[in-house]
Parts: structure tokens; sequence; C-alpha cells
């Protein structure tokens, strides 16, 4: 046997051994913490130029004040973020010129403050704080001879939040202050597709997005947009000839989605409401002129207030929120087109100032769904749609505007 052995450990190595579970567990017990502040002005800009054609083309800007990510494999986590932007975030992407064989595409996108977490294997506890004060704009634009695929949007968020988790619990608090006006435009003026067309506009003052999979989901947060600011979507599309072409524009003051399977899912809790409160004007349009088409065209205008959503597949599920909307919220759709090969052209034009909804679709055994929604609304609610189509297979067209709207179901077997 050695004799290093018999040799007896310096006192200093055995107190570091003794010590090492502690300093683990207080390592473990140790938070991500995120601070950002900033306060400049932050833009992006592309131009794509098609001289003659091309197999494929893509134009793409981004733009984030503060961005901050969080992907974990396994294990638990505690996670502080406080985001503040005092300047302006912009971003704008353009696509022109000839003849693109495959897939033309423009993508803009435009954050004030943007966090995105993702775990696996285990729980987590998450603190968001998000303040922009500055104007979140976003253009997205596409001027072409022609395309086979063609795809543009934009987007523009003052504050956003996504999350997904799989397995364990998870509890989140969200708070997102919007001061500023958001704007976003997807405007598109060319000849032709060959096989379909997307244009779509997304714009909003909060919006936080949560997905999970066989977990428990807790999740509750306090959403405010200023008196002042304007959020607005446009989204305004000329195709001379096109097959299976959408139009689509979002405009939300604020936004919470939650969206769980197989686990108990609650978006606020008694005693402890999500609370919306949206003061901004809500302006959502879409012009959609179509010189002929075949297969399906359609227009869409959806402008709301405040809006919470929580889903489930499952698991018991609950929904308590509060919402206040004192602004005028506004959807305008338009469609003028013709199609002699029978298309079919749809039309439809959306306006809430408070929308909520708890949805669980029950695959087996007793689960329930339950919660309290308050709603307040005191703006104008409007929503608008015009069609003008001499010849089609069909026109289905429809407008609707709605103060509070709160929605408890459950499906399934």
């Amino acid at each position: 046997m050695s004799r290093l052995s018999h040799r007896a450990l310096p006192a200093s190595l055995i107190a570091l051994a003794l010590a090492m579970p502690a300093l683990a567990q207080e390592a473990e017990d140790q938070p991500i913490i995120i601070d950002q502040l900033e306060t400049g002005d932050i833009w992006s800009s592309m131009n794509v130029v098609v001289p003659d054609t091309a197999d494929y083309a893509a134009s793409t800007a981004t733009s984030t004040g503060n961005s901050a990510s969080v992907l974990l494999k396994s294990g638990d986590v505690d996670l502080i973020v406080n985001q503040e932007m005092t300047g302006n975030s912009s971003a704008e992407a353009r696509l022109e010129g000839g003849v693109v064989m495959g897939q033309a595409s423009a993508v803009a996108t435009a954050y004030g403050n943007a966090v995105n977490t993702t775990t696996e294997d285990g729980s987590s506890a998450s603190q968001t704080e998000q303040v922009m004060s500055g104007d979140t704009v976003a253009n997205a634009e596409i001027e072409l001879l022609g395309g086979n695929t063609v795809i543009a949007s934009a987007t523009a968020i003052a504050n956003a939040v996504a999350s997904h988790a799989e397995y364990g619990e998870h509890i989140a608090e969200h708070v997102q202050h919007s001061e500023g006006s958001a704007s976003a435009t997807t405007d598109a003026d060319m000849c032709c597709d060959g096989s379909g067309a997307s244009f779509a506009t997304v714009a909003g003052g909060n919006a936080v997005s949560s997905t999970g999979y066989t977990s428990t989901a807790i999740q509750s947060g306090t959403q405010t947009t200023a008196a002042g600011a304007t959020l607005r979507g446009l989204t305004d599309v000329y195709i001379y000839e096109a097959t299976d072409v959408v139009a689509a524009t979002t405009v939300a003051g604020n936004s919470y989605v939650l969206e769980n399977q197989f686990g108990y899912a609650s978006l606020g809790e008694d005693g402890d409401a999500l609370s919306q409160t949206n003061e901004s004007e809500v302006d959502a349009q879409t012009y959609l002129t179509v010189g002929a088409w075949n297969g399906l065209a359609g227009a869409t205008a959806y402008g709301v207030g405040n809006s919470a959503l929580v889903s489930n597949l499952g698991s018991d599920t609950a929904l308590y929120a509060d919402q206040t909307n004192s602004a005028t919220v506004g959807a305008q759709a338009s469609f003028d087109g013709a199609s002699t090969t029978g298309g079919v052209a749809t039309l439809s034009a959306t306006a809430m100032g408070n929308a909520a909804t708890a949805s669980l679709c029950i695959t087996c055994g007793d689960a329930t769904v339950s919660g309290t929604t308050r709603q307040v609304n005191s703006g104008n609610v409007y929503a608008i749609g015009t069609m003008s189509v001499p010849t089609s297979g069909g026109i289905i067209g429809s407008a609707t505007a709605i103060g509070n709207s709160a929605t408890y179901q459950s499906s399934g077997y």
C-alpha cells in the first residue's frame, strides 16, 4: 500500500470536503439575473434587388433593443429579467426586381424588449419586467414581376416574451409597460405568384406567448399601454394574377397566450388575476386587390384591446383575468378582385375591446375548466368590411364588433 494512503488529509482539504454539499446547494439556489437598459435607437434595413431572375430571394431585417435568452436542457432555475428601452426600434426589409422562380420573401421584425426561454426536465420560476417608452416600427415591402411562392411579413411589438417548458412545474410573473407607439406595414405590388402568396402584419404593445408539454403551468402578470399612443397594422397587397393568396393583419394592445398539454394550466389565480389595461388606439387594416385569382383569396383584419387565452389538453384549466379597455379599437378589411375559374373569396373584419378565453380539450377523466373574468370597455369598437367581386365561385364576408367577450369551454370525451 502506498505511503500516501496513511497520510492525514490537510485540515483545509477536510474543511473544503465538508463544505462541498453546502456550496453546491448555494450554487443551485442562485438565480439567473439579467438587467438591460437601452437608451439609443436601434434600426436595421435590408434591400435585395433581383435584376432579372433568381432561383430564390430573401430579404430579412430584425431590430431588438434588449434581448435575453435562457435555454436549459435540465435542472431547476430561478430567472429574473429586467429590461428597459427609451429609444426607438425599427426594421425595414425590401425585395424588388424581376422574377423569382422559387420562394420570394421579405420579413421585417422589430421589438423594443424581448425575452425567450426554453426549459426541459426541470422546474422554473420566472419574473420579467419590461418597459418600452420609444416607438417600434417594422416595414416589409415586395415589388416583383413575379414569384412562385411569395411570403411577406412585418412584426412590431414593444415588449415580447416567449417561453416553452417540458416537464416540471413552471411559475411565471410578467410585467410589461408599453408607453410608445407600434406600427407594422406589409406592402406588396407585383404581377403574379405561381403557387401561393401569404402576407401578414402583426403589431402590438405587449405580448406573452407560452407553451408547455407534460408540465404544470401557473402564470400571471400585468400589461399596460399608454394613452396617446397608437398601435397600427396595415397590409396592402396588389397582385395582377394570383393563386391562393391570403392577406392578414392582427393588432393587439395587450396579448397573453398560455397553451399547455397534459398538466394543470392556470392563467392568473384566484386573488392574483392577470391584469390588462389598454389605453392606446388599436387600428388593424387589410386591403387586398387581385386582378384575377385561382383557388382561395382571403383578407382578414383583427383588432383587440386586451386578449387573454389559456388552452389545455387533458388537465384542469383556469383563467382569472381583469381587463380594462378605454381606447378606440378598429378593424377594416377590403377585397377587390375577380375569378373566372371558380375561385372563392373570403373577408373577415373583427374588433373587440376585451377578449378572454379558457379552452379545455378533455381526452379522458374528469378535467374541469374554471375561473373568474372581469371586463370593462369604455372605448369605441368598430369593424368594417367591403367586397367588390364581379365573378367568382363564392363570396363570404363578415364584420364583427364586440365590446367584451368571455368564453369558458370544454370539449372532447
